[in-house]
């Protein structure tokens, strides 16, 4: 759901699945106003399933990716769709709830906020930032003022920020009595620049990378793990490092034992079963990756190869893909396990 200037506002669905040839695609289904008064979790529903059904995808959908807003999570539940998160925009929360809405954080980032709106405003100053530059053989880029709402502008603001404190420093001694209240950092504050930074692009890499149009559920686990390890490598600041760690853990937490992002993982070839937490974590997602292959109705298989007109047998290497593919067509679960 997104407003346009305009102010009307809109519904998007874009389909994402693979080809025969295992070709990864993505179409833009709609992108229409949105015919009813109201967004609730019902009307939004009756939205997605009108879409659906005039598409022919009703029977063939296998998973949303939802924003986390609670009306669209809650049109999951109403709908009984299968879904999870975006990652990307998952992250930004964990971003917000772990680092922006910290108060030590707060203070530090707001008096950045006053020291770059100096330079923004002061055209002496300004010019002896550059002189300044120029002096210390510093890149001469300019610092740039974060948009609150934008939480990778404020780490795009902390980092430029650093890397010119030498010439910022050159020119604080500069600024009038009154103008300087307010719009220093201290030593201390200085260095807990740096942590906050590192933080911070640990999830400007990852969301990044989460935000590309081919980026797949396989992912998710690995991701996820890389971005614990990463956070337990940095330096503390305010406590953020638990508040990340909290807010993570809430929202991806039991992600190891989701099968979505379990079998997705697991048969990922550059993945298989190594990049779970632990040993225990690995085994279990093998268990569970067996217990589906278990559940799966034989005579199903044997039904559609009769179709074909072939002896139901084991399939060959070659054939994986392609028995996969039809009984996903049939709307059956199946996972090929290729583990090794």
């Amino acid at each position: 759901m997104w407003s346009s200037i305009a102010n009307v506002d809109y519904m998007s669905l874009t389909a994402h699945f693979l080809t025969e040839d295992m070709k990864q695609i993505l179409i833009c289904l709609d992108v229409v106003p949105f015919p009813y008064e109201s967004h609730t979790a019902t009307n939004l529903v009756n939205f997605m399933n009108e879409s659906l059904e005039r598409w022919g995808l009703l029977e063939k959908l296998n998973v949303v990716v939802r924003d986390n807003a609670r009306n669209i999570v809650s049109a999951m539940e109403v709908g009984k769709f299968t879904n999870i998160p975006c990652l990307a925009h998952t992250l930004q929360w964990v971003v917000k709830d772990g680092c922006l809405d910290n108060e030590c954080i707060s203070l530090l980032t707001a008096t950045c906020r006053r020291i770059v709106g100096h330079f923004k405003h002061s055209v002496k100053s300004y010019k002896l930032l550059r002189q300044s530059q120029e002096i210390l053989g510093l890149p001469k880029h300019s610092i740039i003022q974060d948009e609150p709402t934008r939480w990778n502008s404020t780490f795009h603001m902390l980092n430029l920020l650093i890397e010119q404190k030498d010439a910022i420093l050159l020119v604080t001694p500069h600024f009038p009595n009154a103008t300087r209240q307010n719009k220093e950092l201290s030593t201390g504050e200085w260095d807990s620049l740096v942590p906050l930074v590192a933080a911070l692009n640990v999830f400007e890499e990852v969301t990044l990378t989460a935000s590309s149009s081919k980026v797949i559920t396989s992912e998710v686990i690995p991701i996820i793990n890389a971005v614990k390890m990463s956070i337990v490598c940095i330096k503390d600041y305010g406590n953020f490092k638990e508040s990340l760690c909290q807010s993570l853990h809430r929202r991806y937490g039991d992600c190891e034992n989701e099968p979505i992002y379990v079998f997705a993982a697991i048969l990922d070839p550059r993945f298989k079963n190594k990049i779970f937490r632990s040993r225990t974590m690995a085994e279990k997602a093998v268990t569970l990756l067996i217990g589906e292959l278990n559940a799966l109705d034989i005579d199903e298989v044997d039904e559609i190869k009769a179709a074909e007109n072939q002896e139901p047998t084991t399939p060959a290497p070659g054939a994986v893909w392609s028995l996969y593919n039809q009984l996903i067509n049939t709307n059956s679960i199946v996972s090929i396990v290729l583990l090794y």
